[in-house]
C-alpha cells in the first residue's frame, strides 16, 4: 500500500461500504439494480461464490440472495487490499460480523409466522454474530479512472466462516 495516495485509499474505503450495505438492503429496487450495476456483466470475466455456490450470472445471485433468507446486519471488523501490478486489479479482503434476523421476517418485510395477517410488521431480532469472509477482485482503471463502482467487481467471494450454535438462522 506504500504506492497507494490517502485519497485512492479513502475511495477504496467508501467502496467497500457501499457493497456491504447493499448486502444489507431490502427489496428497494433502485438499490437492488445499483448492486447489480456493480458487477462486470460479462459471464466470461465475472466469478460469483457465495457460501460455495458459484454463480457467473449477478442477476441471478442478486435474485437468490434477496429472496432466499431473512433480513441482515453487516459489520466490518478489518479489511486490507492489495493493487496487483500490471494487471491494475485490486484484490480486497473483508472480514466482517453479520446479524440475521430472527423474528421470522424475510426482506420483502413479510412474516411467515403470520402469513396473510395484516398489521405492523415486527422490529427485527438479530441473532448473535457470524462471521463472514468477503474477497473481491475489483478493476483498478475502471474503479480509480470514474470514481465510481459501476462495471467494477469482477470476482466476489463470500463465506460464512463462524456459525453461532445459538442462532436460529441456517444458512
Amino acid at each position: 500500500m506504500n504506492n497507494v495516495d490517502e485519497k485512492t485509499l479513502g475511495f477504496i474505503d467508501l467502496c467497500i461500504k457501499k457493497i456491504i450495505l447493499h448486502l444489507d438492503e431490502t427489496s428497494n429496487n433502485n438499490k437492488l439494480q445499483e448492486f447489480n450495476n456493480f458487477f462486470v456483466q460479462d459471464p466470461s470475466v465475472l466469478k460469483i461464490i457465495y457460501n460455495t455456490v458459484p454463480y457467473n450470472d449477478s442477476v441471478k445471485f442478486i435474485t437468490d440472495y434477496y429472496n432466499i433468507g431473512p433480513p441482515s446486519a453487516h459489520s466490518i471488523e478489518s479489511f486490507d487490499f492489495h493493487l496487483i501490478p500490471g494487471l491494475n486489479n485490486i484484490v480486497v479482503s473483508v472480514s466482517c460480523k453479520c446479524k440475521y434476523d430472527e423474528s421470522g421476517n424475510d426482506k420483502q418485510g413479510n412474516n411467515i409466522n403470520m402469513m396473510g395477517q395484516t398489521g405492523t410488521t415486527k422490529r427485527a431480532l438479530l441473532s448473535t454474530a457470524f462471521g463472514v469472509s468477503l474477497q473481491l477482485i475489483i478493476d483498478g482503471n475502471k474503479l480509480i479512472q470514474q470514481q465510481a463502482l459501476a462495471n467494477t467487481i469482477m470476482a466476489f467471494n463470500y463465506n460464512i466462516v463462524y456459525k453461532p450454535t445459538d442462532s436460529l438462522v441456517s444458512v
